[in-house]
C-alpha cells in the first residue's frame, strides 16, 4: 500500500495545502483499493464503486477517532473536559455513520455478488506484484510473466464459466421421509 501510495501521489503535484490534503487521501484510497481489491472481493463479494468519495470522509474520520479517543483518555482526569470531547467525538462518528448509511442506499455504491475463487485471488496478487516489479525495474521479463499469468488466469476463468454453464445438477428432496429427485 505504501509503495503504491508513493507512486500514485507523485503523479499529480498540488500546490494548495487544502487540495493537497484531499489529493493525499485520494491517492491513499486508490492504493488501498488496488492492493486489497481481490481479497475484499473474495471475502465480501462486492466492490465499492464510490470509494474515492467515501474515503474522503472515512480516512479523516479514522484519524479523528484515534486522536479524539486518545484525548478523551488523556483528559479523563478532568471529567468535564473528557465529557465534552467524548460528546464531540460521538457526534462526529454519528455524522459519519449516517453519511455512509445515506450513501449505501444508492444502487451505484457497489457492485454486488462478485465471487472469486482463492486461486484467482492469488493470481491477481501475483500479477499486481509482477506489474509493480516491472514498473520499478523496467525489465521486460516481469511484464512477460505478468502477461502470461494474465492469459492463464483468463483461460482458467473461461473454462470455469464454461463448466458452470453446461453443468447438470441432480437435486434429491426428502418429503415426508420419501426421496424425490429433480434434474
Amino acid at each position: 500500500i505504501v509503495f503504491l501510495y508513493n507512486r500514485i501521489y507523485t503523479l499529480i503535484y498540488v500546490k494548495n495545502t487544502v487540495l493537497n490534503f484531499f489529493w493525499q487521501i485520494t491517492a491513499l484510497s486508490f492504493s488501498v483499493q488496488l492492493a486489497t481489491f481481490a481479497i475484499n472481493i473474495h471475502y465480501f463479494h462486492h466492490f465499492p464503486t464510490l470509494f474515492p468519495l467515501t474515503n474522503l470522509l472515512a480516512i479523516p474520520t479514522a484519524m479523528i477517532v484515534v486522536v479524539g479517543s486518545l484525548l478523551v483518555f488523556t483528559f479523563s482526569i478532568i471529567p468535564f473536559a473528557a465529557e465534552i470531547l467524548g460528546f464531540i467525538l460521538e457526534k462526529w462518528v454519528n455524522f459519519y455513520n449516517n453519511s455512509m448509511l445515506f450513501l449505501s442506499k444508492f444502487s451505484i455504491t457497489s457492485i454486488e455478488n462478485i465471487y472469486l475463487k482463492s486461486i484467482y485471488v492469488y493470481a491477481i496478487v501475483l500479477m499486481l506484484f509482477l506489474l509493480i516489479l516491472f514498473i520499478e525495474s523496467r525489465r521486460i521479463r516481469y511484464f512477460k510473466i505478468f502477461t502470461l499469468c494474465l492469459l492463464l488466469t483468463t483461460v482458467l476463468i473461461f473454462v470455469d464459466r464454461y463448466r458452470c454453464t453446461y453443468q447438470q445438477k441432480l437435486f434429491i428432496y426428502d418429503v415426508n421421509e420419501k426421496p424425490y429427485m429433480d434434474a
